[in-house]
């Protein structure tokens, strides 16, 4: 179980093993660009003069959490004359640190009641370690949001009042850092509300009244509350202060394009499957997977896309089917995982056949790991790991990119090493064809999406715009 390795342990381990991936990492000075540069550079906006103020970050497109939290590493980048990226990939060794020596295990155990022996923990970081490092070399988000957004989670299962003020502030601080967790906060309220009141965490005697019930209840509801506004306040001030605007939401607000950035994202997904950024042939390089299909449907709407989310309702009444059917090749996409790094450095290195076919068949794994789970008396389990998945899925018409699929992508490792053996016990001759007829199709259905991402990936191609 998890006790066998004492915290300490699997933090520092964790810590080690990503810290590691920097001296062979192979990137330089010159390839810290696209959003994570943005990043870096917003985090020196809080300093004006040489002083630091809250009031002096004035991005309407990004919140003020992630640069904030980024400041420790320019500190250490101004202090010992490092690179950027060698004070952002220790900066990434501590998220990872955290993700995976608590968030993680400690997750699985109250979601499912089951532990994580060391040896699967240790399966679990090599998988971590082994599909995502390069995610937690630049300063990206992606990684540092779901820590905050998963410990938000666990700590709905501790009693003490001072924990759900922590789960509020962790929770608000993700929401702040990748808006489209947003989304997850009805899930999140249902499973407080059970948590809180009748539930596994609220420790109430069956025969106590009502009143005691809602006592306890607002015990909890009431600092979890406190946490999330003391997380998006300053975003309220921010945009109050610079925008005019009263909500202690991320404006995302473009100078150059009034409509919402979802609006815009709805276009952009329907033009193209997949989207990476790199340094290929030597130079700063996009590689996309375009839907001809849907350039053709968007020519209607001209180069800007949709102007109003009805006009996005009109086209998906038009082309149902399409729409359908582009939400399946984005969700593929999104757990084809080909490099293990936002931005690589080639676009076919050596082993990575190998690699996508691990990748598949632990993706297997656990979905049929997720399929065994105990039925009965998880519900609130059930909701924290649904909190998970219905950021990804939900927000597949938008992204193109793997990294947003990175909490479902973790969570089916996780079920594949943690779960319980789908192929233990019996094998009757029905489960038997069953488990051929799922390796055949699965197989056949990664040759099929390998052969077709070979043949539609190129470099920047012409007419996409249009």
């Amino acid at each position: 179980m998890l006790n066998s390795l004492p915290l300490r342990w699997r933090w520092l381990l964790a810590f080690a093993l990503f810290a590691g991936t920097l001296p062979w990492a192979g990137y330089g000075p010159e390839h810290l660009r696209y959003d994570a540069g943005e990043y870096w550079e917003l985090a020196a906006t809080f300093f004006r003069h040489h002083r630091f103020a809250l009031l002096h970050y004035a991005s309407g497109e990004r919140g003020y959490a992630g640069p904030l939290l980024l400041l420790p590493a320019r500190g250490l980048a101004r202090l010992t004359g490092w690179l950027p990226l060698t004070c952002t990939g220790l900066w990434g060794a501590g998220w990872a640190a955290a993700l995976f020596g608590w968030v993680l295990p400690q997750g699985w155990q109250r979601a499912t009641g089951r532990g994580l022996g060391a040896g699967r923990w240790a399966v679990l970081l090599g998988l971590g370690w082994l599909f995502w490092r390069g995610y937690f070399l630049f300063p990206l988000l992606d990684a540092a949001t779901l820590t905050f957004f998963g410990a938000g989670l666990v700590l709905l299962w501790e009693r003490r009042p001072l924990a759900w003020a922590a789960a509020g502030l962790a929770l608000g601080l993700a929401v702040n850092m990748r808006p489209s967790y947003l989304i997850c906060l009805p899930v999140v309220a249902v499973l407080a509300g059970w948590l809180a009141g009748a539930g596994e965490g609220a420790a109430v005697a069956p025969g106590r009244s009502f009143a005691h019930r809602a006592a306890v209840a607002s015990g909890r509801l009431l600092p979890l509350a406190a946490g999330l506004a003391l997380a998006l306040g300053p975003q309220l001030v921010l945009n109050r202060h610079h925008f005019q605007r009263l909500t202690p939401l991320v404006l995302f607000r473009d100078p150059h394009d009034a409509r919402p950035v979802y609006l815009r994202a709805l276009g952009w997904g329907t033009r193209v499957e997949r989207y990476e950024t790199g340094f290929f042939a030597g130079g700063h390089r996009t590689l996309l997977v375009p839907d001809a299909a849907g350039i053709e449907q968007m020519r209607p709407y001209g180069p800007a896309g949709f102007a109003a989310y009805g006009q996005y309702a009109g086209f998906v009444a038009r082309h149902p089917l399409a729409v359908a059917g582009r939400y399946g090749r984005h969700l593929a996409h999104t757990f084809d995982v080909w490099y293990a790094a936002p931005y690589p450095l080639a676009r076919h290195w050596p082993g990575q056949w190998l690699f996508r076919a691990l990748n598949y068949t632990l993706l297997g794994l656990g979905l049929l790991g997720l399929w065994h789970l105990p039925r009965r008396g998880s519900g609130p389990g059930r909701l924290a790991l649904a909190a998970l998945a219905v950021q990804v899925l939900l927000t597949v018409p938008f992204h193109v990119e793997t990294r947003y699929g990175m909490p479902l992508h973790l969570l089916l490792l996780l079920a594949a090493v943690a779960g319980p053996a789908p192929w233990a016990g019996p094998w009757p001759w029905r489960r038997a064809a069953q488990w051929a007829l799922l390796g055949a199709l699965w197989l056949g259905a990664w040759a099929a999406e390998a052969q077709r991402q070979e043949a539609l990936a190129v470099y920047d191609p012409p007419g996409l715009e249009t």
